[in-house]
C-alpha cells in the first residue's frame, strides 16, 4: 500500500477536473486523490466580465482549498509538498477588456495559468480553433502583461494562426513567458479542429514549454472505443515531434478524478449547459459525461497499464514517471518564481 501511494504521488494532471470547470469544487466519501498536482479551472470559460471572473476564481478556490486534501501552488517549494494534491489555479480564456492592473489584480488572487481564445468565438485576443483569424495587437500586449506577471500562457483552444503568431511574437520580442497546451491532442492523428499541428508542438518543445495530451474521446479518435490506445499514439506522435525528447509531453485529461455516479455527472453537466456555458458542443463532445468519469480516481492507474501494454509506448520506467507526472512537475518548477 505505501509503495501505491508513492506511485500516485508522482502523478500530475495539467487539465484536471474536480467537478466541473470553474463550478464548486465535487467531493464525496470515495475521493481520495491520487494527483501530486493538479492544473485546475476556477472560471467558468463564459464569464467574460472582470469582476465578475475574479470573484469566480477566489469562490472556487476558497472552496478548493477548504478540503484538507488540496493545496495551493504558487511558488517552487510548494511542488515538494507530499501530503495532499498541489492545485495551479488557471483561466481558459481572459476576461474582456484586460488592462495591466487587472492582470496583476489576478496574478496576486493566485491566478497562474490563462489562455489567450475563448471557445465562443470571442476574438478580443486571438481566435479560436473554430475561427480564422490570429493574434491581435491586444493580445500581444496580453502576452506582454502576462509575461511581466510571471504567468504561464495556455495555448489551447486557440487555432493554428494564432498560436503561431503568439510563438512568433515571444520569438521576436524574445520573451521568457511559461508556454503550455494544458490539453490538446496531436492533429497528425486525428485531424480535429483542437489539436496541434507539428508545428506548434514543435515551437512549444523550443521554448522548453509543456504539452498535455487529454483523454477527451473526440480529440483522440473517431473510434470512441480505441481511445486509450489513440491516447498512447497521440503521446508518442508528440514526443516524436520535440525531436524524440520524452521531457516535453504528458497528461492534460480534460476528466474528472473524483468517482461518481453517472446520474450525478448527468446532473452536473446539464447545471453546466444551462449556467450558459456554450464551449460544449454535441458535435465536439458526443460522448460527455461518460468518458470524462468512467474512470474517476483511478484514471493514472488506467494510463500507465496502457503505456506498458502498448507496442509503440513500451518506454523505460524513467520516461513512464515523466510522462504522467514528472514532466509537469519539472515544467512548473521552470515557470513558477522561487519566493511569493
Amino acid at each position: 500500500m505505501s509503495e501505491q501511494r508513492s506511485e500516485q504521488k508522482c502523478y500530475a494532471d495539467s487539465m484536471a477536473s474536480l467537478g466541473l470547470q470553474g463550478q464548486s469544487p465535487f467531493f464525496n466519501a470515495n475521493h481520495h486523490p491520487q494527483l501530486a498536482l493538479a492544473h485546475v479551472t476556477s472560471v467558468p470559460p463564459f464569464v467574460k466580465d472582470f469582476d465578475a471572473a475574479l470573484l469566480a476564481h477566489r469562490t472556487f478556490k476558497k472552496q478548493a482549498l477548504a478540503n484538507p486534501s488540496t493545496h495551493e501552488v504558487r511558488i517552487r517549494d510548494d511542488l515538494d509538498r507530499r501530503d495532499s494534491t498541489g492545485l495551479i489555479f488557471g483561466m481558459q480564456h481572459a476576461p474582456e477588456k484586460m488592462t495591466w492592473t487587472r492582470m496583476s489584480a489576478l496574478q496576486r488572487a493566485g491566478l497562474k495559468v490563462m489562455a489567450l481564445a475563448c471557445g465562443d468565438g470571442s476574438a478580443e485576443y486571438g481566435s479560436n480553433f473554430r475561427s480564422e483569424g490570429g493574434l491581435t495587437t491586444r493580445g500581444r500586449k496580453l502576452i506582454e502583461w502576462m509575461d511581466a506577471c510571471g504567468m504561464i500562457l495556455d495555448l489551447s483552444r486557440a487555432n493554428e494562426r494564432t498560436s503561431c503568431n503568439a510563438l512568433d511574437f515571444i520569438s521576436d520580442e524574445k520573451l521568457s513567458i511559461p508556454l503550455m497546451t494544458s490539453h490538446s491532442g496531436c492533429y497528425s492523428v486525428c485531424p480535429h479542429p483542437r489539436n496541434l499541428t507539428d508545428e506548434i508542438i514543435g515551437g512549444i518543445h523550443f521554448f522548453g514549454g509543456y504539452v498535455g495530451i487529454p483523454l477527451i474521446t473526440s480529440f483522440l479518435t473517431w473510434k470512441g472505443d480505441e481511445y486509450l490506445e489513440a491516447f498512447g499514439q497521440h503521446v508518442a506522435c508528440a514526443i516524436r515531434m520535440c525531436g524524440h525528447s520524452t521531457a516535453t509531453v504528458g497528461v492534460g485529461s480534460g476528466c474528472s478524478h473524483v468517482d461518481m455516479t453517472m446520474a450525478e455527472a448527468e446532473k452536473h453537466f446539464s447545471n453546466m449547459t444551462k449556467s450558459g456555458c456554450s464551449v460544449l458542443p454535441k458535435e465536439y463532445f458526443p460522448d460527455r459525461p461518460p468518458k470524462l468519469i468512467e474512470h474517476g480516481g483511478h484514471l493514472f492507474e488506467v494510463l500507465r497499464g496502457e503505456l506498458r501494454s502498448l507496442e509503440f509506448t513500451k518506454f523505460p520506467e524513467h520516461v513512464l514517471h515523466g510522462l504522467l507526472g514528472g514532466n509537469f512537475k519539472s515544467f512548473l518548477r521552470r515557470s513558477l518564481p522561487r519566493r511569493a
